[in-house]
């Protein structure tokens, strides 16, 4: 009975566990996603920096090809829209 009882919360515990993870891996991956447009972005910044002027349409379209931002909640706690 208290072996069962140990079981039952062991298997709780390890779903927990699971969950956990699953979000870990939901928030790395938005912070690599949140580094890469920042990365863009100051390539995007330097060049236009460096011309003086305008960015060239390859900075234009490498900005435009970034996925969409993830809100800091979603990061967190993996919500969806």
């Amino acid at each position: 009975m208290l072996i069962d009882m140990l079981k039952a919360e062991l298997d709780i515990k390890n779903e927990q566990i699971k969950n956990l993870n699953s979000r870990l891996a939901e928030t790395t991956q938005a912070l690599l996603v949140a580094q890469q447009t920042t990365q863009a972005e100051q390539l995007l910044h330097s060049k236009t920096m460096l011309t003086g002027g305008e960015p060239s349409k390859q900075s234009e379209e490498m900005i435009n090809d970034t996925p969409p931002k993830v809100g800091l909640l979603e990061r967190i706690f993996g919500w969806r829209k």
